[in-house]
């Protein structure tokens, strides 16, 4: 057992703080010999004791005055000798100066400054006082200003939750940074803009289970493998896709793709007007060569990184991106329409409230909430 232990590394005696260095020594060194020394002697244990210690530790040793002679002497007479010296009697007046100029240093987490006022606290004497003297002097020392505004306003603040709002604040900022460094994309969305969509806006009814097909004039399942006329010749026209007896009505909207994209369509799926259904159109893009306009705003608090498009009037996000936003979900009977008409069906929309990193304006906007994990849009 004894090889296969690592031993405590030599005191360090230049240190500020002796006795804390070696309190936590002494501490290895304990445990080192209850592992690997049991059943030794204590001739034995100390002069494992002065190895281990190092070579100034062995000067130290040779300067204390013991009772016992050499061979009398056990590691625990040992360790109250060296207990006396690293443990020199505090001044209390010295210790609170220390303690109430201790500040929170840079990069130092507020646990680690916690940590540091308890040591230095512990040598003050200050009795039943000492937790709330402590959660004054974190108060007081914190580097950041804001957090100790927010500290101050509260006049029943427990030393819990002064720690509990320090570290709740670190690690938002942290998270802050790593969304920061990874900025989720945000694509944006067009939508019909004919009269009826101004009708069904505020509609929250649950969509029906079938709709009625503007391709082939009958009702089914709101999917184009459900159609009959998908893929099949129009006795017209000759074109794909729906029946003779509706062809010429309702055909659907197909916009230009601006600059150089290249087999970009959006596709508009309107209803008819006595219906409650309608229709939204995702943009789809593919081997898309142009520039994109890029906005950072802060949507609940949080940093996202937003596609712009100022044609665009209707606004999509993923279910998963609004975890940990506390946003409310209602129901809406939009249904989304893809490039190749297949249908994606939200579950809701909510409102979220906008802010520009920049110039701090903000703004109340509608997104329609979808399951899939789709791209973030606004518009």
């Amino acid at each position: 057992m004894e090889n296969q232990l690592k031993t405590p590394d030599k005191l360090n005696f230049e240190v500020t703080d002796l006795a804390h260095t070696w309190k936590k020594w002494k501490e290895e060194f304990s445990l080192y010999a209850e592992l690997a020394l049991d059943g030794k002697d204590d001739k034995f244990k100390v002069k494992m004791f002065k190895y281990l210690i190092g070579s100034r530790g062995r000067e130290v040793y040779d300067t204390l005055t013991f009772a016992e002679t050499e061979n009398d002497r056990t590691v625990d007479i040992v360790l109250q000798k060296f207990d006396t010296y690293c443990n020199p009697l505090k001044n209390e007046t010295v210790e609170r100066y220390k303690f109430n100029s201790r500040t929170q240093q840079s990069g130092e987490s507020v646990s680690k400054y916690y940590t540091e006022l308890k040591l230095i606290a512990a040598h003050c004497g200050y009795g039943a006082l000492e937790e709330s003297l402590i959660r004054d002097q974190i108060v007081c020392g914190i580097k950041d200003t804001q957090v100790r505004e927010r500290l101050l306003r509260d006049s029943k603040l427990t030393l819990k939750g002064c720690l509990d709002t320090c570290r709740a604040t670190e690690l938002s900022k942290e998270r802050i940074k790593e969304i920061e460094n990874s900025p989720a994309e945000v694509h944006a969305v067009k939508s019909p803009s004919h009269g009826a969509s101004a009708r069904h806006k505020n509609n929250y009814e649950t969509p029906k289970s079938k709709i009625d097909c503007r391709y082939c004039g009958r009702k089914h399942e709101p999917s184009k493998q459900k159609c009959p006329a998908y893929g099949q010749s129009c006795r017209k026209c000759n074109k794909k896709d729906h029946f003779a007896a509706v062809c010429g009505r309702n055909k659907p909207q197909q916009h230009k793709s601006r600059g150089n994209q290249r087999n970009q369509r959006v596709n508009l799926m309107c209803d008819d007007e006595d219906s409650d259904e309608y229709y939204e159109t995702i943009k789809t893009v593919t081997g898309t060569t142009t520039k994109h306009v890029y906005a950072t705003m802060n949507v609940n608090d949080r940093p996202i990184k937003f596609q712009i498009d100022s044609g665009a009037s209707c606004n999509v996000i993923p279910m998963n991106k609004l975890k940990g936003l506390e946003c409310k979900i209602v129901k809406s009977s939009t249904v989304l329409t893809t490039y190749d008409n297949s249908e994606i069906r939200p579950l809701g929309k909510t409102t979220l409230k906008l802010v520009n990193a920049k110039n701090g304006k903000s703004y109340a906007e509608t997104f329609i909430v979808v399951k899939e994990k789709h791209n973030t849009n606004f518009g």
